[in-house]
Parts: C-alpha cells; structure tokens; sequence
C-alpha cells in the first residue's frame, strides 16, 4: 500500500530545528480547503529528519512562506495539558518546495511571441501525403 500526501500551504510560524537523533526540523503550515461558506484552514505539522534538517532551512522558512510538501501522512495522538486526548496531523517530509516570497522571483512560463508570422491555414496541410 502506497500513502503518499502532497499539501501547499503558509507556515503559521518559523520553522524549529531540534536536536532529536539526526536532527529534526519542524514547522506547521495552514492548508486552505473549500470555498465560500465552506472554506477552511486544515494544520499540519511537518517534520523532515536527517542531514536536510538543516539552519539553512531554518532561516529560510519563516512565518508565512509558501511551501510545497510532499509525504508520509500520519494522526498522531497526545495529551492536553488538560489530560483530554488529542490528535495531531503530521507529515514526514519527503520532499520540500519553497515559493519564493517575492512575485519578481517567480518563475512562470510565458509564450515567446512566434518569430514569423503563423502558416496560412489552409495550406496547413499541403504535402501531407494522406
């Protein structure tokens, strides 16, 4: 069986790296569903472990940067302080795309205005041999 999750979203807050193991960074990001009425923002909590989990990272995903996550899905339970259950929605990271803030950083694809003017359409299909 294959669970394979793929989210775009906002980080709510700066991204923590903590020293669990190999190291482990860790952020949550709002993913917005729905529209009108029923739209809504899901929290999930993002973890990427090892030699990726890095400062670098650290100080590129603030609050509000845009990603792209993709991963393994999980619902991890806790206790409240209150001592009631909880669930946590928490994605271990395959792959990581961050969206750069700035709108001149976008890369976007845009037609190239053609070189010569465009074939007369009705000989398109002059010496096509069927």
């Amino acid at each position: 069986m294959i669970s394979h999750y793929i989210c775009t979203g906002n980080l709510g807050a700066p991204a923590e790296l903590k020293n669990v193991g190999s190291g482990l960074l860790s952020f949550r990001m709002g993913v917005s569903t729905g529209w009108g009425d029923r739209k809504a923002t899901h929290w999930v909590t993002c973890n990427l472990w090892g030699k990726r989990a890095t400062e670098t990272l650290t100080a590129i995903l603030d609050k509000g940067t845009r990603v792209t996550c993709s991963g393994t899905l999980s619902n991890r339970e806790y206790e409240r302080q209150d001592g009631t259950k909880a669930y946590s929605l928490e994605l271990n990271l395959d792959e990581i795309d961050i969206h750069p803030k700035d709108a001149s950083n976008n890369t976007q694809l845009t037609p190239q205005a053609p070189s010569s003017p465009p074939p007369d359409e009705d000989n398109l299909l002059d010496g096509v041999p069927f």
